[in-house]
């Protein structure tokens, strides 16, 4: 080879390299100005603006301005049923509350995850920006496909991870009166609605008819117990307003002696007992100064133990006095039932023709509700959420 091909040869691997180097050089500062551009209109004025596409920016893949990791939640079998219970537990508002609960426990989760956003006035608009970062779309007939945004890799697997660890616990945690997909929630609330709306109408036909001279031994009884449950009512709300008489006359802690379930509680009577007697002992001239202020600590001290035990004695009492109204209720629902078993409810009074179209809508009701709780036991047991590469 002659030395003017070695020269050339030289001189081209020169230009090569300085062009493959400029390059490289435009293709960093594209990509800086591109990030640099995306930071601005996040953070330009202190505001964010959630527009269609996640964050308001174009999010497709490949676009080098956001990071993706991705979930895959599949159900074995196929059942687009199934499926469709988790595509909306996923985004529930329940489980994105939940969500944001979590990164709130961690100042590092959420400076990696938040820290873009940061401004202010951002706070208070955390959920949304969560909710944003995450989109949930259909993979197959069996799978659904969960997308995690972030503005760094290790930001998106971090969601990810999360969202996994979240997502299983709260199905191993998930309980048939507090079931996580909105659906359910919102039949079994229509449920217990329709359950405390029968039991109120009950309660008012009952009290809006008089007593028959047919009816029968049994309820008789049960109304000869309605009635005795309402004097005990009666006196315990007479009781009830006595006490709320001595508290805010702000009367000496035994005034509350005199009430008798207060006195025969616990140990407010020997307590109440033994303050009387340390207070009359106060008043012996012949006391020392030293002897003077022992007793002065010693009442101080079974003022506040007298106190502590009259407030757990009233708290009690409320307690008996509430058990007694809702033993009325119940008594008086189980006459209503067992005066319509004798066929003794005749009449067009509309409360009963409401109840008598309540009772077969909430046992339908109830019957939607079980079957939709089996197919969500199963979307449970069938489904499997890992992460995908």
């Amino acid at each position: 080879m002659q030395a003017w091909h070695c020269i050339a040869l030289i001189v081209l691997s020169i230009v090569a390299y300085l062009y493959a180097t400029f390059v490289h050089e435009v293709e960093d500062h594209s990509e800086a100005a591109m990030q640099a551009l995306t930071e601005a209109s996040l953070t330009g004025a202190g505001d964010f603006k959630i527009e269609p596409s996640p964050m308001g920016i174009d999010s497709k893949e490949g676009s080098g301005v956001w990071a993706e990791s991705r979930l895959m939640l599949r159900i074995d079998p196929a059942d687009e049923r199934l499926l469709a219970f988790h595509e909306e537990a996923l985004d529930c508002k329940v489980f994105l509350d939940r969500l944001h609960e979590e990164l709130e426990q961690s100042d590092l989760a959420q400076s990696i995850i938040f820290s873009p956003f940061s401004s202010d006035g951002m706070l208070s608009i955390e959920q949304d920006v969560l909710a944003s970062l995450i989109s949930i779309r259909p993979h197959s007939s069996r799978s659904i496909e969960v997308i995690c945004k972030g503005h760094s890799q290790r930001a998106s697997r971090l969601l990810a991870e999360m969202i996994l660890r979240l997502y299983n616990k709260l199905l191993a945690s998930d309980k048939p009166d507090s079931p996580l997909p909105p659906s359910l929630s919102e039949k079994l609330n229509q449920i217990r609605e329709m359950e405390n709306q029968i039991a109120e109408l009950k309660v008012r036909i009952q009290e809006e008819f008089d007593a028959s001279p047919h009816e029968s031994v049994e309820a008789m009884a049960l109304r000869s117990e309605i009635m005795q449950t309402e004097q005990e009512v009666k006196a315990g709300k007479e009781l009830l307003l006595r006490i709320e008489e001595i508290h805010l006359a702000r009367l000496d802690p035994l005034e509350y002696l005199s009430i008798d379930p207060i006195g025969r509680f616990g140990q407010v009577e020997q307590l109440g007992r033994i303050l009387g007697d340390l207070k009359s002992m106060r008043t012996d001239s012949s006391l020392t100064e030293a002897v003077r202020s022992d007793m002065e600590k010693n009442v101080l001290a079974i003022s506040r133990d007298l106190e502590k035990e009259v407030i757990a004695a009233i708290e009690a009492f409320k307690q008996e006095v509430t058990a007694s109204l809702t033993k009325k209720k119940q008594l008086q629902q189980d006459l209503f039932d067992l005066i319509s078993e004798y066929n003794q409810v005749r009449t067009e009074n509309s409360s009963v023709k409401l109840l008598e179209r309540l009772k077969p809508a909430l046992a339908d009701k109830k019957k939607e509700y079980e079957d939709q709780q089996l197919l969500w036991i199963s979307a449970k047991a069938s489904c499997s959420l890992i992460a995908n590469p």
